[in-house]
């Protein structure tokens, strides 16, 4: 996007789409790092990206391919409604195949992927924001990254030759119940190479989908990734992402809890970590071992745990018909996330990202809007600042209060 850089031949660079890296078309090299707004270096040898992020998400970069189906699509297809399950690449060809002339939506998805789309919106440029992932050299592959690019998400990514990229079938019945076909591809293995690891440490917090545990090769990129986190004081926080897969390697999410400061999950897989009895006793069981846990818990609201001060927050009423339940939990991390990126308080935030989950309920597809995204930032943002002179009231009158019982006891 132009170079700065006072040092060699340094004039124009280009960010190379499909490596890690960057090369000069022309003269020498610049020896800083590249960031979202150019290059500011000062001459030498040309390095990998490392891109200035706030928060930085390590998830499947997966095309979400929607659809509303009937209960008779499922069984037809033997089915299980509400489930989520892997499947291969000559199964979702056929489940496409039995999709042929019904509606069919597709976005650039994943779990974390909409929940950093959905951040980033509502930070309206004041939140840079990044994600890494894998994606194969084809069409969905192209399209994923235009539209990171299009969200204003920084994409990292590694180009695997000869595969596919990931898809998502996610399959709407009129209950809004979803059920949702996993074909990884290219995401099934990656690892963390050098320009990630600086970008995770110059932010200020790394953002981990609990999905990755799927597969052996991601699993062990977790582990790079939170280490490297650590070492730099940069927070994590993980997404639970779904119940079976709590169940499959719920002694790897267990033994990752103490080395994570925020976790995110609902009620039916805080209860597959710990099986406490209700949403409530979870966050509390939970929190012994993460400084902050959120329990979502459908209409009966969330549960936030922060350093063992329990709250419980209400679900946002929804004034129009729920159209689909996919991406709310996604949606709701956004909010939260949003909210402690903004130096609000953990109820505050929570607050926030309940708003956000109900506007994403009242539509098809866990994708946040810009017209939503910007009325939602506007709403936050004055009540804000509301509770900020309220704030600056209190301590004023205090302040008056122990400056007339000074007052009172010197006249004596």
């Amino acid at each position: 996007r132009g170079c700065t850089g006072t040092g060699g031949t340094c004039s124009t660079w280009r960010w190379t789409r499909g490596t890690w890296g960057m090369e000069a078309l022309r003269g020498g090299a610049c020896a800083r790092a590249w960031t979202r707004r150019g290059c500011t270096g000062t001459g030498g040898k040309a390095r990998s990206i490392q891109v200035r992020s706030d928060v930085v998400g390590l998830g499947q970069a997966m095309v979400d391919l929607a659809a509303h189906v009937d209960d008779d699509y499922l069984t037809k297809h033997q089915l299980v409604k509400g489930e989520r399950r892997v499947i291969t690449h000559r199964e979702r060809a056929r489940i496409l195949e039995g999709l042929d002339g019904s509606r069919c939506h597709a976005t650039a998805g994943g779990s974390l992927a909409n929940t950093l789309v959905a951040l980033s919106r509502l930070g309206r440029g004041r939140i840079d924001v990044c994600m890494a992932g894998a994606v194969g050299t084809d069409a969905m592959g192209q399209y994923f990254r235009a539209q990171m690019d299009q969200a204003d998400v920084s994409f990292l990514h590694v180009d695997r030759p000869n595969t596919f990229t990931g898809t998502v079938c996610v399959l709407t019945t009129p209950d809004a119940q979803r059920t949702m076909l996993t074909c990884v591809g290219a995401s099934s293995a990656w690892d963390v190479p050098r320009p990630l690891r600086a970008t995770i440490a110059r932010a200020k917090m790394l953002v981990i989908e609990g999905y990755l545990w799927e597969t052996e090769g991601c699993a062990r990129a977790i582990h790079v990734a939170v280490a490297w986190a650590r070492r730099h004081r940069t927070a994590v926080a993980l997404t639970a992402s779904d119940v079976t897969v709590v169940r499959r390697h719920r002694r790897a999410f267990l033994a990752l809890l103490p080395h994570v400061d925020v976790l995110f999950a609902n009620q039916a897989e805080a209860h597959a970590l710990v099986h406490a009895s209700d949403a409530g006793a979870c966050a509390s069981r939970l929190s012994r071992t993460c400084p902050l846990v959120v329990v979502t818990d459908g209409r009966r609201g969330s549960h936030v745990v922060s350093r063992g001060r329990g709250h419980h927050v209400s679900s946002h009423p929804v004034d129009r018909p729920i159209v689909d339940t996919c991406g709310a939990g996604d949606a709701y991390a956004a909010g939260v996330l949003y909210g402690l990126c903004t130096d609000m308080d953990v109820v505050a935030a929570a607050h926030v990202g309940a708003e956000v989950a109900g506007v994403v309920l009242a539509q098809t597809g866990g994708r946040l809007s810009r017209a939503d995204a910007d009325r939602l930032a506007h709403t936050c943002t004055s009540k804000r600042r509301k509770e900020l002179r309220e704030q600056e009231r209190s301590a004023s009158s205090e302040a008056a209060a122990r400056l007339s019982r000074t007052h009172a006891s010197c006249v004596r």
